[in-house]
């Protein structure tokens, strides 16, 4: 289950941001992760799109309804249900986190190779280098933001989705 967990860090951390009516999706993406490298991961969920916070939160409201009753978590389910969306990104970025044992998330490089635009949302193709603890990482990927009042917002990304699912095939989330 720690193992999810780290998947489930690495794929929040490397999807989402907010900002002003000036910025560009490439300077929320990278405001992004200056939040995230001073404040922690729990910093980043206030870059999420509203709706992708609802939706991460119907994606894993599943995992903690199915903790067994004999587990000391049991009933967390309850407190998660009851949270608004934004609170329960916080609280999951700040679980996932923890679930590192104390090693720390810093993005080291964040080169943003170019842009596609498919309708109001636009792909940002970037390499990110970052570090968690003494392991080293780098990974091509899209980032994914679409505009939100007078900015725009990071939405989550496909490895989350994958994960759950996962979840689900391997019977520890009901479907």
């Amino acid at each position: 289950m720690k193992h999810l967990f780290n998947v489930l860090l690495l794929s929040l951390l490397l999807a989402s941001p907010a900002v002003q009516a000036s910025d560009t999706p490439e300077s929320v993406a990278r405001a992004y992760i200056a939040a995230i490298n001073a404040n922690g991961m729990e910093a980043g969920a206030d870059f999420f799109h509203p709706d992708e916070q609802k939706r991460l939160k119907d994606m894993l409201q599943p995992v903690y309804d199915a903790i067994p009753e004999d587990d000391p978590a049991h009933g967390m389910g309850n407190v998660l249900r009851k949270m608004q969306a934004d609170e329960f990104a916080r609280r999951m970025m700040r679980l996932s986190e923890a679930q590192l044992d104390g090693a720390r998330v810093v993005v080291d490089r964040l080169d943003i190779l170019g842009s596609v635009a498919e309708g109001e949302i636009v792909h940002l193709v970037a390499r990110t280098n970052f570090t968690i603890g003494a392991v080293s990482f780098s990974k091509l990927q899209v980032i994914s933001l679409k505009p939100y009042q007078d900015g725009w917002k990071l939405l989550l990304s496909g490895d989350i989705e994958g994960m759950v699912q996962g979840m689900q095939l391997r019977g520890m989330v009901p479907r």
